[in-house]
């Protein structure tokens, strides 16, 4: 039968089958998959993909016209890698989200962009909608941020009681002139 729509996941069962494999949602990860998720993320922020060909070319350009000519190409060999790990490596979204459904039986210590690439062909062979595991790594970037905003807060007041303990058991006395 041809599938004539792509299929959307339900996250609130927090499981799906997928090419004939059953995947759980996990809301930690290994340090190994937090640096690979990381570095996906960090190119999904800062956009180090195609879509700033233009700009990109544009600083060259102005680079070589101000005279500065290594700059321009650093600059050149940079944009020259994001267009090679464009074709390399799957999109960041789909790393990202890779990192966080497992299907049973996978070893949730390290991931690759091999066993990355195997689970994106079990969702495409399944005919699973793109744009769903956009929201689902928008919701783990999402809760990351707020999570590192708490923890920032929460250090912070405990920084502030620290000094504030500190200066109460060493009062400042006045020096006599």
């Amino acid at each position: 039968m041809i599938k004539t729509e792509p299929k959307k996941i339900n996250w609130a069962d927090k499981t799906f089958a997928a090419n004939g494999k059953n995947y759980n949602i996990s809301t930690t990860m290994s340090i190994g998959r937090s640096v690979y998720a990381e570095e996906a993320k960090i190119e999904l922020e800062r956009g180090v993909r195609v879509g700033q060909t233009t700009e990109s070319f544009l600083e060259i350009f102005n680079l070589l016209n101000a005279g500065k000519p290594a700059e321009a190409a650093v600059k050149t060999y940079n944009h020259v890698k994001a267009i090679d790990n464009f074709f390399e490596r799957p999109e960041p979204v789909l790393r990202i989200c890779a990192c966080y459904l497992n299907y049973d039986g996978e070893d949730v210590r390290f991931i690759t962009d091999e066993l990355v690439r195997e689970k994106i062909n079990d969702w495409s062979e399944e005919g699973i909608a793109r744009e769903s595991f956009f929201l689902l790594a928008l919701t783990f970037i999402s809760e990351e941020t707020a999570d590192l905003k708490n923890f920032t807060a929460h250090i912070s007041e405990v920084v502030k009681r620290e000094a504030q303990k500190m200066m109460e058991a060493t009062p400042i006395s006045e020096s006599s002139n």
